[in-house]
């Protein structure tokens, strides 16, 4: 068996490091003292962020985390004298601050680069297979319109020529084969949609309603208009919009090719007028027999035009009536109603950029908060303040000075502090100096009883030069 390459344990040894690093950061940031905390602060945030951006996964980095504060807690709590307030309010503060946010950010920014390039990869890929439902789309519209027109031309040949003719045979042979292609080009270009629901864009198309109307007439179609006449009416001169001309067009060239196909010997009236809302337009065609009026119920390139009017914010309605087969759209002429409708792509925002922004503040937040409750609950059990201390005077009984005094104090000073020795034969209390919760002040109060009567009061000092961040 060969053993594995460096190319291949290099990741591996990666990932080893810096979980190693992490660990030792939280580790020897709540342990450190003053003097190296100022140095080992910056660097635990330091690491931690890069940390944050080298690991591949987040549960090496939790792990390694916990190990690292619970090896300092244990240290913190044997050897450093602290209360168990201030060694929860060290190692929280120490570790949440200085290396778990830092790795944190550092994590969310990977992941959201991470997420930004598969991101950027996924538009690519649905733009791609929107252009491709585009072009399928367009495809199928427009040769199926052509080879209805085609089926249209043939038929009129047909009838033209004398029964069993070689001219009508070709013509009633060109007309299966018009049929048969319009099949198969419906199921060719299905392959080529979209697996999912297509996505419908301004379909890109030089040709105008008035040049389609035009050509079909060519082909043999009968068109007749009431009211607006389209066929000879610009439209330029009904102020549409590019996007409202690209409907227009898509709904005519649609009910044109039904018409051609199920309705060859029917013609097509078309009402077209204008409205507050718009253009209001209406397709029908006499349909020969029932068995149309089933085909185009269940044929897709209506449904398409429906979805593709809704995106866009236009209307429309198809459906029999009587013996009719009936295309109705109202089309926004105003430029700004139809801008609306390419407006639709919404920039949800990115869950690691949320994340990075909210779990900081969370972190700060629950520093914050539990900051004020220690501080709050050590003031509670070790404060006194200087103007109950001022009232309290030696000879006074113990239950006396209890009635003023609510704290229960401590056994005995903070490390810090100068204590001077302690009266022959009595009992001392140690009281933190603080008038308020905000108040951080290091001084102490010293209360010694002998036989339930206070002998001594006294006021201490910190150490000179003495402090920590503990």
């Amino acid at each position: 068996m060969s053993s594995p390459s460096l190319p291949t344990l290099w990741p591996r040894l990666t990932q080893a490091f810096w979980i190693m690093c992490l660990a030792l950061c939280t580790f020897l940031v709540p342990i450190s003292s003053a003097g190296s905390w100022v140095l080992l602060g910056p660097i635990g945030i330091v690491v931690s962020y890069f940390a944050g951006r080298h690991l591949q996964s987040r549960l090496p980095g939790i792990l390694a985390q916990a190990i690292g504060a619970t090896a300092a807690g244990m240290v913190l709590l044997f050897s450093a004298h602290l209360s168990i307030w201030g060694f929860l309010l060290n190692l929280m503060t120490s570790v949440l601050l200085f290396v778990f946010l830092p790795w944190f950010i550092g994590s969310a920014r990977r992941q959201s680069q991470q997420f930004a390039v598969r991101e950027a990869e996924q538009l690519r890929l649905n733009a791609a297979a929107e252009e491709r439902n585009r072009i399928a789309t367009q495809m199928h519209d427009q040769l199926g319109h052509d080879l209805a027109l085609l089926a249209l031309q043939a038929s009129a040949l047909q009838v033209s020529a004398p029964n069993d003719s070689p001219i009508a045979l070709q013509a009633a042979g060109i007309r299966r084969q018009a049929d048969t292609a319009v099949e198969n080009l419906h199921n060719i270009i299905g392959i080529l949609r979209h697996e999912l629901e297509p996505t419908f864009n301004v379909p890109i198309s030089t040709s105008s309603a008035d040049q389609l109307i035009h050509d079909s007439r060519a082909k043999g179609m009968h068109i007749e208009f009431s009211d607006l006449d389209l066929s000879s009416t610009p439209e330029s001169d009904l102020a549409l919009s590019h996007l409202a001309s690209q409907l227009l067009f898509q709904c005519l060239r649609e009910s044109l090719t039904n018409a051609a196909k199920y309705a060859p010997d029917s013609g097509v009236l078309i009402s077209a007028s204008r409205t507050h809302d718009g253009l209001e337009i209406s397709l029908s065609t006499k349909l020969p027999n029932d068995s149309a009026k089933v085909s185009l119920r269940q044929g897709t390139g209506l449904a398409t035009l429906h979805r593709f009017f809704e995106q866009h914010h236009a209307r429309l309605h198809y459906g029999p009536r009587d013996d009719s087969f009936v295309v109705e759209a109202i089309i926004p002429t105003a430029p700004g109603q139809a801008a609306n409708s390419q407006r639709q792509t919404q920039q949800r925002p990115s869950r690691h950029r949320l994340a990075t922004t909210l779990v900081p503040l969370g972190v700060l937040t629950l520093i914050g908060v539990g900051f004020f409750a220690l501080q709050q609950a050590t003031f509670s059990a070790t404060a006194l303040p200087p103007a109950v201390f001022a009232q309290i005077a030696p000879g006074m009984k113990e239950s006396e000075v209890k009635q003023l005094v609510s704290a229960k104090g401590l056994d005995s000073p903070t490390p810090i502090i100068d204590e001077p020795p302690i009266p022959g034969g009595s009992t001392c209390r140690f009281f933190a100096a603080r008038s308020s919760v905000i108040d951080f002040s290091n001084e102490m109060y010293r209360l010694c009883f002998d036989g339930g009567t206070l002998v001594s009061k006294e006021q201490l000092f910190p150490l000179p030069q003495s402090g920590g961040n503990q």
